[in-house]
C-alpha cells in the first residue's frame, strides 16, 4: 500500500529551473490559486484521513493552515 507524496514547485514566468517550495510530504498538495499580491499560493492538502486548506509563502515555502472561518470572511468580502 503506497502513500501519495507530492512536492510543490514554481517556475519564473521568464523561465528557468523549477524551485521547490514544499519538499516531498505525505500529504498530496493541490495548488488552487495565487493570492492577489502573488506572494502566496492557496493549496488543498489531502492527508491520510483529512483534507485541509493552507497558504504557502512563495518566498519561504512556509505552510500556514487556513481555518474555515477565515475562508468565510474572505468570501463575504468579495
Amino acid at each position: 500500500n503506497r502513500e501519495a507524496q507530492s512536492e510543490l514547485r514554481i517556475v519564473s514566468a521568464a523561465g528557468g529551473e523549477p524551485r521547490v517550495l514544499v519538499p516531498a510530504a505525505n500529504d498530496l498538495l493541490v495548488p488552487e490559486d495565487w493570492s492577489a499580491d502573488g506572494r502566496e499560493i492557496l493549496v488543498t492538502g489531502f492527508g491520510t484521513e483529512t483534507a485541509r486548506i493552507a497558504r504557502v509563502s512563495v518566498t519561504t515555502g512556509e505552510v500556514t493552515p487556513v481555518d474555515a472561518q477565515q475562508l468565510l470572511v474572505c468570501s463575504e468580502v468579495q
